[in-house]
């Protein structure tokens, strides 16, 4: 009985001996993807690092723009700002007040001139004593043109005559003069009004203030384009993040103590290509890896589950076995040796008769 056993434990042997072996391969897959995952780890590290290097060299050509951009951002306030105050300087005429200066000084031009064409002209021509027009002397071949009354005296105080003039028009000539007089004073009180002495005064003024406002608009625009007041903020805050990246890097190289520091910015960018294929290779070697891991760990539970489920066969079949002995024991005290030996023969006689029959 006990050879009928031997099959089954020879089995036994064969699959014990496959689980061993297939423990061994999976556990020789995950030290592999272990390894691969370290590997993925590092490169990760170093992919990162390469990423703060380029954004570093980026930082560090970014400052240095903004700190030109700032300079001249400066330069253009302290040129709006000197606009501004030589604009303060000049008197405040504008388009629409010299243009209304122009329009009082042109009635008043032309009032002088009518004022003109009807007033007297006098001119001593020769002569042997004093003459005088109110009260000035008058010299020879001198002209004086007269728009009101005045009166000549000739001699010395008049002694010798006294004449009196009245230039030609009546009351329109005197009409005249009281327009002449009120458009010369309301010229005369604009241009007091505009801080100005002559209407080409007040037209260089409005001129000036005029190209000055250009020349704020035009700094004050190259400035916003250039970032305007924003510049010293973000000039602040790239130095603020590179200092921050600083730090980083340094912490990042214990980490990584084999990683070579780039020089410029062209190699950390050319590292960090090289960085993200490396990257790329070994998590593919991550994946491929982790799927022999599976596969080498779900042949192995089947090795397993196999020996297992044989192994309760042979107990079931040993047990069998076990009952089998007992029954013969009990047999053997019940009936005798002789009726044992008469069985033993009969189950020899039928199994040669079904050998027989096979053949």
């Amino acid at each position: 009985m006990q050879d009928d056993l031997a099959p089954g434990q020879a089995e036994q042997s064969r699959l014990t001996d496959a689980r061993k072996e297939a423990e061994g391969q999976a556990k020789t897959a995950q030290a592999e993807l272990d390894a691969a995952v370290l590997a993925v780890n590092q490169a990760r590290a170093h992919h990162a690092l390469g990423e703060d290097y380029v954004r570093w060299y980026a930082l560090a050509e970014e400052i240095d723009s903004l700190a030109g951009n700032l300079t001249k951002a400066n330069d253009l306030r302290d040129m709006i700002n000197a606009c501004r105050e030589e604009l303060a300087r000049l008197p405040e005429v504008d388009a629409d007040q010299n243009t209304k200066l122009k329009a009082l000084h042109e009635k008043h031009t032309k009032l002088e001139i009518e004022l003109k064409a009807v007033a007297a002209r006098v001119e001593l021509i020769a002569g042997s004593t004093d003459v005088f027009l109110d009260g000035q002397t008058l010299a020879t071949g001198k002209s004086c043109v007269i728009t009101d009354e005045a009166e000549i005296a000739v001699g010395a105080e008049g002694e010798l005559a006294r004449l009196k003039i009245s230039p030609g028009g009546g009351g329109s000539l005197a009409d005249l003069r009281q327009s002449e007089s009120e458009a010369r004073q309301d010229f005369q009180d604009a241009l007091g009004n505009l801080g100005v002495v002559s209407l080409g005064a007040a037209a260089e003024a409005n001129s000036k203030r005029i190209q000055l406002q250009n020349d704020i608009n035009t700094h004050q625009g190259i400035r916003d384009v250039m970032g305007g007041d924003n510049l010293k903020t973000d000039h602040d805050q790239a130095v603020n993040e590179r200092s921050a990246l600083d730090a980083k890097i340094t912490k990042q190289h214990k980490k990584c103590p084999a990683f070579n520091r780039p020089t410029d910015a062209e190699t950390a960018d050319s590292l960090k290509h090289q960085l993200t294929d490396s990257l790329g290779t070994c998590e593919a070697n991550e994946t491929t890896a982790r799927t022999q891991r599976e596969t080498l760990t779900d042949q192995c539970q089947i090795a397993i589950d196999d020996e297992e489920n044989h192994r309760k066969k042979i107990v079931d079949q040993e047990s069998a076995l076990d009952r089998k002995r007992l029954e013969l024991k009990f047999h053997l005290e019940t009936h005798g040796e002789e009726e044992s030996r008469t069985q033993k023969l009969a189950e020899l006689d039928g199994k040669k008769r079904q050998a027989t029959a096979k053949h």
